[in-house]
């Protein structure tokens, strides 16, 4: 057998263009003897219908996360125990990890005994200033104070002998005011009438005065004649105080020389009576500035309970309190929403670090797609522009809208671009990472006459025709005006009609017809 196959290699060596032209003939016999006497059968044919048909440009995409919360770790602390893993679906609130809150709670117990302790001695030094303002106050408004009361006394002795040596005086110039008198008595008494008259001018004016002030202040309105009025009083005050001042003198002066001269017994009431003013004046004076010590003191006690209440304030450590307590909640860690854990670094026995992301939970009823669209293809792509997904892996289509387009090209390798997000609603099939092709529709036309895109033909002009048969059976070219195509099928505008039925070389993409026919081919135009 070897030497069967060796024996024909070398004779197709040696006659080698030989066999090639043996071929060729038996090729060209199959072509002219062995067809069939129908050439039709060599087409084959698509029958004109009503389509939907779309193009569009085709981007590829992943599938991301549209709402990916990070979980941010906030305590220094060792993980204590960890209840998910990666993949793991969640509620919001469900715990995600534990950590050790030993030392924290042992904080928090002695803050709260530090509290507890400072506020019994906080309570204890405010009773005592509390104590000394009520004891001070209660004997002050009852007139229980041992120093005012002492004060007190002496003031209302030396009141008490001035006013008897004031009555012995009234008592001896009422004896003086009898017939018969001398004439030292008479000019005495016709002074003091001068000075008692000029106290009684003076009063009466002055409560005049005082009269219309207070009608003033109480008017909702002061005319400009009050105001002159008033004015006019105070001027008469004025000058009868003046007045007064003069009688006084003269009277006191008058006074000093008749006592000197004729009554030394009056002389004695009249310097008793200076020495019991100045005594009584000395003991106003005491009473007064103790009152007003005292009163000070009472001030001083209030405003020490107000500062201890305020300064002793244990305000300041409950606030450090709450936040110990507020920060136990950093020690368990959950989730912000609900989703799927889709990054987990948490182990038990690892030590956390404040500020680090540890997990994060995505929103799976949230997701979108990231696409790029191509500096050509930009102007058919707008927010808001309807798109159709495919996802290969599970084999389903979604409807999408592009939700944003970047404003700015981003250039890798010379290629622009504009990154872009898709929105769609999503399904349990759908998971983040898989890759989708993003269809955006360029043109489409709805139920359409159509035919297949490789049975229409194209001539050297490049217009379009079809082939069909006449009423004869004979194959003509029909002129055709072409639609949307979506490469597999092409619109008929114009040229044929829903039925039709068009032959074409199936795989040529252009019609072949033999040379020996064409003089059955009719070359019409529409």
């Amino acid at each position: 057998m070897k030497k069967v196959i060796s024996g024909v290699g070398g004779f197709l060596k040696k006659h080698k263009k030989g066999v090639i032209a043996v071929i060729v003939i038996a090729v060209i016999g199959i072509v002219l003897f062995g067809c069939p006497k129908d050439e039709s059968k060599k087409y084959s044919t698509d029958t004109a219908k009503l389509r939907d048909i779309a193009n569009y440009n085709s981007y590829v995409g992943t599938v991301e996360y549209d709402n990916e919360k990070n979980i941010v770790i906030k305590a220094n602390a060792q993980v204590s125990e960890v209840f998910v893993e990666i993949g793991d679906s969640v509620s919001k609130g469900d715990v995600i990890a534990v950590l050790d809150s030993e030392t924290l709670e042992k904080n928090i117990s002695k803050t709260e005994l530090a509290i507890k302790t400072q506020k019994v001695a906080n309570e204890h030094t405010i009773a005592d200033a509390q104590r000394a303002y009520d004891d001070l106050k209660y004997a002050l408004d009852n007139g229980l104070n041992a120093t005012l009361n002492n004060v007190k006394f002496q003031k209302e002795n030396a009141e008490d002998a001035l006013e008897k040596l004031w009555e012995s005086y009234d008592d001896y110039m009422e004896a003086l005011d009898v017939e018969p008198r001398s004439d030292a008595v008479d000019y005495l008494l016709s002074v003091k009438k001068k000075y008692d008259d000029a106290v009684k001018h003076y009063e009466r004016i002055k409560e005049t005065v005082e009269d219309k002030q207070k009608e003033i202040s109480e008017s909702e309105t002061v005319s400009p004649d009050d105001e002159l009025e008033l004015s006019s009083y105070v001027e008469a005050m004025n000058s009868s105080k003046a007045k007064l001042d003069i009688a006084s003198d003269n009277f006191r002066q008058t006074l000093e020389n008749y006592c000197d001269v004729h009554d030394p017994a009056l002389k004695k009431i009249v310097d008793g009576i200076e020495d019991a003013e100045t005594a009584c004046k000395n003991a106003m004076a005491a009473y007064d500035s103790v009152k007003l010590q005292l009163d000070q003191q009472l001030v001083t006690l209030e405003s020490t309970v107000n500062k201890l209440k305020d300064t002793l304030s244990l305000e300041s450590m409950e606030k450090d309190l709450e936040m110990l307590k507020d920060s136990l909640e950093d020690y368990t860690v959950t989730a912000p929403c609900d989703g799927v854990v889709t990054m987990l670094m948490l182990k038990e026995g690892d030590m956390s670090v404040a500020g680090q992301i540890v997990a994060t939970v995505s929103e799976l009823d949230k997701l979108e797609i990231s696409i790029r669209v191509d500096e050509y293809s930009i102007l058919g792509a707008t927010e808001g522009k309807d798109v159709q997904i495919y996802i290969d892996s599970i084999d389903r289509v979604y409807a999408g809208t592009i939700e944003w387009i970047a404003d700015k090209a981003t250039v890798e390798n010379g290629v622009s671009y504009f990154l872009s997000t898709v929105e769609f609603v999503s399904d349990e099939y759908v998971r983040g990472g898989m890759s989708v092709e993003v269809r955006l529709v360029r043109a489409e036309s709805q139920q359409a006459i159509s035919v297949l895109a490789s049975a229409v033909d194209y001539r050297d002009d490049n217009s379009a025709f079809v082939l069909v048969k006449d009423s004869k059976g004979e194959f003509v070219e029909k002129d055709v005006v072409l639609g949307v195509s979506d490469g597999i099928y092409v619109e008929i505008v114009e040229g044929i009609s829903e039925g039709d039925i068009i032959y074409y070389v199936p795989g040529n993409g252009m019609f072949m017809i033999p040379e020996m026919e064409v003089g059955n081919v009719n070359k019409t135009q529409q």
